[in-house]
């Protein structure tokens, strides 16, 4: 039985201010500033009203009444991390309005993301056409806590056309760390074999961002630009990974002359794709699209935009093209593993290729002429859908209903970027539903701005590991995808995206990442939560059912056979105590451990051997036992 053997007075305890909306100009506009640690807060969310960044401030119009419940809201949301709880004190807004009519502003919260008013906060009087300071008064019945995670400011206004101005928005509270087990009892089934563990699959970015996504754009990428030392080296580091994606319009995206086909974009791209992955021994890749090639979009570009028609003379075509990209790349000595028609199908206004098909049908009538054709040309390589949603996606529902093409569907694929691998145990029954009996795995994971800012580097580092635990142990998916193996030193999304950076030639600005030179890279503690993986649990291993007395968010535990006969567990710790696990084994196995974290990997451990195995893990780490 789990057991906790903390002193209450040991426990951390905060009371202050536990994040503040500053509305500036710029990308983190809409995101929290000194956001506290044991709680997660979402960027700015604005409900049915006109909106605008002006003199660093939001403008709201459109507001009617009080009316949240008709989405006339400016809100955001709390969560508290496991092991820890909060309160919140007092919201404090800074406002004004063009003139010095009086309004009316109220908070409401509430555990429904669709309906935050279960629990009303005081109605206040405001307006004022200079700022002015308002305390936003709580409901006393329920005060907002952990339970009460959505938040909605509502502002009464005399017109649709009031602008209401906030400069800030200032979330006061306590939060509290609370009492969790520092043990655990857990029992190795080896005789309960699960699902074939397929294996790992990273991104290449070998094209750059921009700026006009052309043939005659400068040219950036890897492994291209790493010196041949940096090639080997990136060679060595990413040997274990199965799968490489290719970003299909987006870093793979040089257009023939009459842009209805992709090609290699600069001499020498594609051959450096295919010496990687001779050097990694990787099998092949993920070919998928963000976008098709310019003839076959709205825009006649690589930005914005659908299809260009869905009629039937069409789409047989466009599959025709897509055969001709997949016989360009398997003539250049490619293996493709998997194929997928669209990226995140559902994006739309981006300022990178893409190709929308927003309302699912679309997504269908593509797939449904297209899909047959791929798989004529390639019998043995996996298609996916959807690449965001999976078999919940608006797509998924016109395919499901349609059972020709539903069979051409070999897995339902997620994006959950940032999320918390406690996702995948709350929200398994959901992931589960009408999977139609295939697999479901998450081919893209990583951490965006707000996630760096809120979340330590150590606990990033462990719930990657979690996350491919979880999406394996709750999911039973047979693969699991990280976002980029490397992403350019000056990319504004460089920490949360990548396992690394690089530094491409033309990047001079050496106050960022001064230690890597031009053409070389450098590896974060992100790569640290997938490295083990890639060292301990080879392509095609079998995972074996764990028996856990209670289930913990923080301290996970995966077991596999490798195909060499010899069985693995992975132990995790995402905390910052240590945790006591005790395995129980079906005979006297002996096992060596192997630890990894933020700083150090692959720290040999001493041997166990026994029936019973008590292994305590330290703070913020992963370890991984091998059979001897």
């Amino acid at each position: 039985m789990a057991e906790s053997n903390t002193n209450e007075d040991e426990l951390e305890e905060y009371t202050g201010l536990l994040g503040v909306f500053r509305f500036t100009s710029g990308g983190g506009r809409a995101r929290p500033s000194e956001v506290k640690s044991g709680i997660t807060i979402s960027s700015i969310a604005i409900g049915n009203l006109q909106s605008a960044y002006a003199n660093d401030a939001l403008a709201l119009s459109d507001w009617v009444a009080l009316n949240v419940g008709a989405g006339k809201w400016v809100g955001f949301e709390i969560n508290s991390t496991n092991g820890y709880e909060y309160e919140v004190d007092s919201v404090v807004v800074v406002m004004r309005r063009l003139d010095d009519s009086p309004d009316k502003i109220r908070l409401s919260y509430g555990n429904d993301k669709q309906n935050s008013t279960q629990h009303l906060g005081v109605v206040a009087q405001v307006g004022s056409s200079v700022y002015e300071k308002y305390h936003l008064g709580l409901n006393l019945d329920q005060k907002p806590d952990q339970t009460t995670p959505y938040y909605a400011i509502g502002v009464q206004a005399n017109s649709r056309e009031t602008v209401v101005e906030f400069d800030e928005i200032a979330i006061y509270g306590k939060v509290q760390e609370i009492l969790l087990p520092n043990s655990g009892d857990y029992t190795i089934h080896f005789n309960q074999p699960k699902q074939i563990i397929e294996g790992l699959g990273v991104e290449l970015q070998s094209d750059r961002m921009g700026p006009n996504y052309v043939n005659s754009d400068p040219i950036n990428g890897i492994p291209y630009e790493l010196t041949s030392a940096e090639k080997e080296r990136l060679a060595e580091k990413m040997t274990g990974f199965r799968y490489i994606r290719l970003a299909m319009g987006l870093w793979f995206r040089g257009t023939t002359a009459d842009e209805k086909n992709i090609v290699e974009r600069y001499p020498g791209q594609l051959q450096s794709i295919k010496d990687l992955i001779t050097d990694a021994d990787i099998e092949g890749i993920s070919m998928e699209y963000w976008s098709p090639a310019p003839y076959w979009k709205s825009t006649d570009s690589y930005l914005l935009g659908s299809l260009k028609s869905f009629d039937t003379t069409f789409l047989s075509d466009f599959g025709d093209a897509v055969v001709g990209d997949i016989n360009y790349l398997t003539s250049n000595g490619l293996t493709i593993s998997t194929w997928g028609l669209q990226n995140e199908p559902f994006n739309d206004g981006l300022g990178y290729p893409q190709c929308n098909y927003i309302d699912g049908e679309s997504y269908y009538k593509a797939f449904k002429a297209v899909a047959p054709k791929v798989r004529a040309a390639l019998p043995d390589a996996e298609i996916i859908v959807d690449s965001h949603n999976g078999n919940i996606s608006r797509s998924s529902s016109y395919i499901r209903a349609d059972g020709q093409t539903l069979n051409l569907v070999d897995s339902w694929v997620y994006h959950r970027g940032g999320a918390s691998s406690d996702l995948q145990i709350e929200g398994q029954s959901r992931f589960l539903q009408n999977s139609m009996g295939k697999p479901i795995y998450q081919n893209e994971y990583s951490y965006h701005a707000e996630h760096v800012e809120q979340r330590s580097k150590e606990w990033r580092m462990v719930n990657i590991a979690q996350s491919i635990m979880n999406w394996m142990t709750f999911l039973d998916s047979p693969k699991w995808y990280w976002l980029h193996i490397l992403k350019p030193t000056n990319d504004p999304n460089r920490e949360g995206f990548g396992l690394g950076v690089y530094r491409p030639l033309n990047d001079n600005n050496f106050n960022n990442h001064p230690n890597v030179a031009h053409g070389t890279f450098e590896l974060s503690q992100h790569y640290n939560g997938i490295a083990g993986f890639l060292a301990y649990m080879p392509w095609d291993s079998q995972r074996f059912e764990v028996e856990e007395d209670e289930v913990l968010y923080n301290q996970r535990i995966m077991a596999w056979k490798r195909p060499d006969g010899k069985f693995v567990f992975a132990l995790t710790n995402r905390s910052n105590r240590p945790f006591e696990f005790n395995i129980t084994m079906d005979k006297v196995r002996s096992f060596t451990g192997h630890r990894y974290d933020e700083d150090e990997l692959d720290i040999t451990l001493p041997s166990q051997s026994g029936s019973n195995h008590s292994i305590t893990l330290e703070p913020w780490s992963i370890e991984f036992w091998v059979e001897d």
